[in-house]
Order: structure tokens, then C-alpha cells, then sequence
């Protein structure tokens, strides 16, 4: 299952297709927020850092079977690799939806090393370089849980998210996953939830978006985009996020309305549970966006709904948490909770059972 990926620059601008045969370090982007740039100035704007994601064991977000990295040096990725670790205690067991996604079973694992080893590995070759991840909501969450549960010291580290990013500087994108923004970029991404591989993919997204902005520093570039940098440490946890107070959490901004929402398909199964339910969304998600799951409704004949209502039948449930990265209960979730406590009945579901349930 370890991962390695080739450290050539990916060939390429990120934002104009006609420039495809010059390698990043000597290619002017021809998308520029805010600024034009001689190809010596996009030289200098080279920022250093380690990407990182993980992969969870199941639904508990601290149960992470994999670590993947991309070491960045001055805009060049110089190592990347993924560790596989055994959960941390407690948090072992494996999902068979998750295993679905990554691939990892608990035979690939049985004989890695336990998950703060692989991590103290991982901090040796990071060193004090800032981190970047896709979602960073969800891994820095997750690391924070791993190591209380594994009884060792919440590292101190400062991180940048490409999600919050790049829903700033490439706006219009149909969603803002992980291959939606590889795609669009031109970033090589060949086995999404390989966690070496969706590490590779974030770096070459965050190396582009810097150069873009001519920012030498991962802090430049958050000075660019009117965001703050994200910050762990053993007091706490800080979300990389917008500063703008008219921004929505991680710069999203609502895409539709309630007379945009689509309409249940009259030709699905009606033997399906979806089918002629009162469908809403709450929460984040790992593997859609609210957009996508209001089309997996609808496609399977249920009627998608903003808000919670008396006609509500159905609550989506993922994952929604603080500025200190505690999971916490959304509006949404608590009112259906409200009607279930005066007598209503409301199928309440999390991202695995939806998983199961539409596949």
C-alpha cells in the first residue's frame, strides 16, 4: 500500500491551457488576482511546506490508517510517500464503506507500526515546514484525535487548507473537491485517497495557487486572499478561514435556492428508502458537496429541502465543528432532534449509511 510519486514539476499552468508545455517553475499563470508577473517574479514565488492528508479506519475521524506527505521545496515537490499505521487504541476497528474508499484493510496494516511511531516519522522529515491539506478541517481534526487517543502530545503546527483557497481564487468550479480542482488545474492526481497521492495533489494545487498570487510564503499568500493561516497545538485548534465577515465557513457561498433546488425523479424505484422522502442536508461532508448530495436525492425520487420543516422526513447528517475543531450539533440537527422529541418521525443519517444506502 506505500505510495511513491515522481518528483518531476508537473507540466502546465493551472489556469490557461495554452501554456501547457512549460513547467510550472518557469510558466506565468495567465490567471492573476490582482497582479501581472514577469516569469522572473514567478521564479521568486516558490513557497515551501509539506502537504498532508489521512485516511480514517472509519467514521471516528481520529482513526487514521494512513499518513501521506509531499515535501515542497521552493515550489518543487522533493519527496513524497505514504505510512500506513495501525489505528490508534480504541479506534481500530475498520468500516467496510471506508475500506470501500481507500483500500486499506486491517490485514495491510496488522503488521505497520502503531500510528504515533508513523507520526514521529512524519514530524522528522516535515521538520518546522507549515502544512497544506485538502480539508483541513478534517485533518487536523483527525490528527488532534489520534494522538489524545494514542496519549501523546498534540504537535504544534500551522496549516493552510486548499479547499478554503481555492474557493477564493477559482471561483465557478461545479464543486470544490479534491479531482474537481486537480482537473481544472492541470495537477496530476492518480489514486484519489491514496493518501501519498491526494498529498502530491494538494501540494501542486497550493504551488500553483502561490505562484498565481506571486507569493514566496505560505503567509504571503494567505495576506493575499484576505485569509489566516490554521494553527494546532496542545491548546487548541484554529481553522484556516477567510477574514472577510461576508464570507460563509471556508469562503463557500450558498449555491442555490429554494426555487433552484432539482425536483424528485419521477422514474426512480420507488422501492428505494430515498423515494418520496422530505430530504435535508446538514453538516460537511467527506466525499460531497451539499450540491451533490441534493442531485443523489432528487436522482433517487426524494425532494431535497434547505430548511427543516414539519414536511421533513429525512436529515443528511455530516460533520459540523467549532473554531476549535469540537464537533458540534448544527441548527438543523438540533430542530429535527426538537421534532423527534414532540413525537415526529425522522430517519436521521450519517455519510456511511447514505453511502451504503445509494450504492
Amino acid at each position: 500500500m506505500t505510495a511513491r510519486r515522481d518528483n518531476t514539476p508537473q507540466q502546465g499552468s493551472l489556469f490557461d491551457d495554452g501554456v501547457a508545455d512549460i513547467a510550472p517553475s518557469d510558466a506565468a499563470p495567465a490567471f492573476v488576482p490582482g497582479a501581472t508577473r514577469t516569469v522572473a517574479q514567478t521564479r521568486l514565488a516558490a513557497p515551501s511546506f509539506v502537504a498532508f492528508d489521512v485516511e480514517t479506519a472509519n467514521r471516528a475521524w481520529g482513526s487514521i490508517c494512513s499518513l501521506g506527505y509531499a515535501v515542497v521545496r521552493d515550489g518543487i515537490v522533493v519527496h513524497t510517500d505514504s505510512l500506513l499505521c495501525t489505528p490508534p487504541p480504541g479506534l481500530e476497528q475498520f468500516d467496510p464503506a471506508h475500506i470501500a474508499i481507500h483500500g486499506i484493510s486491517p490485514n495491510d496494516v496488522a503488521r505497520e507500526p502503531a500510528f504515533g511511531d508513523r507520526f514521529e516519522e512524519f514530524r522528522a522529515i516535515a521538520g518546522d515546514l507549515p502544512v497544506v491539506c485538502h480539508n483541513a478541517k478534517f485533518d487536523m481534526t483527525a490528527l488532534r484525535d489520534a494522538c489524545q487517543a494514542s496519549r501523546i502530545r498534540v504537535p504544534d503546527i500551522e496549516f493552510g487548507c486548499t479547499l478554503v483557497w481555492a474557493r477564493i481564487d477559482i471561483p465557478g468550479l461545479p464543486n470544490y473537491k479534491l479531482p474537481t480542482i486537480s482537473q481544472h488545474v492541470g495537477v496530476t492526481l492518480d489514486n484519489h485517497h491514496d493518501a501519498a497521492a491526494d498529498a502530491f495533489a494538494a501540494a501542486g494545487i497550493a504551488t500553483q495557487l502561490a505562484r498565481a498570487r506571486n507569493s514566496r510564503t505560505l503567509l504571503d499568500y494567505a495576506k493575499a486572499t484576505d485569509t489566516v493561516l490554521g494553527s494546532l497545538s496542545p491548546h487548541g485548534l484554529a481553522l484556516c478561514a477567510s477574514t472577510k465577515p461576508t464570507m460563509t465557513w471556508q469562503g463557500h457561498q450558498p449555491s442555490r435556492k429554494a426555487s433552484d433546488m432539482p425536483q424528485p425523479n419521477s422514474e426512480a424505484d420507488a422501492g428505494h428508502p430515498l423515494f418520496g422522502q422530505t430530504v435535508v442536508v446538514t453538516g460537511e461532508f467527506s466525499h460531497f458537496t451539499r450540491e451533490e448530495l441534493w442531485d443523489v436525492v432528487a436522482r433517487f425520487g426524494g425532494k431535497p429541502e434547505l430548511n427543516v420543516t414539519r414536511r421533513t422526513t429525512v436529515l443528511v447528517k455530516g460533520t459540523w465543528v467549532d473554531n476549535s475543531g469540537t464537533p458540534i450539533e448544527t441548527s438543523k440537527e438540533r430542530k429535527v432532534r426538537e421534532h423527534i422529541a414532540a413525537g415526529r418521525h425522522i430517519t436521521i443519517l450519517d455519510e456511511p449509511q447514505l453511502r451504503a444506502m445509494i450504492s
